[in-house]
């Protein structure tokens, strides 16, 4: 039976997450920035990454949601279905 060290699969963890960064993130979908923090799972204390990027060709996600967001609560406000105001 082999027994790794938990310091040990962190730090292959680490290696292949910024090896991922920077072969897909940074070269292939050149990420303007990135983000990501690892956790490690409560019950089994198995590590893993939690992350975002800003890929070159994002079509404005964040300004795309904001206008459906206010198009939604318009739309209950009109209608008396919610106590927001747009």
């Amino acid at each position: 039976m082999c027994r790794i060290s938990l310091a040990r699969v962190s730090q292959l963890v680490k290696k292949e997450t910024d090896r991922f960064v920077k072969d897909w993130l940074k070269d292939s979908l050149q990420a303007s920035w990135h983000w990501y923090r690892y956790e490690y799972g409560v019950q089994r204390g198995s590590i893993h990454c939690h992350g975002v990027a800003k890929l070159k060709n994002d079509p404005g996600l964040c300004s795309l949601t904001e206008k459906a967001l206010k198009g939604y609560l318009a739309s209950k406000y009109r209608y008396g279905k919610t106590k927001y105001a747009v």
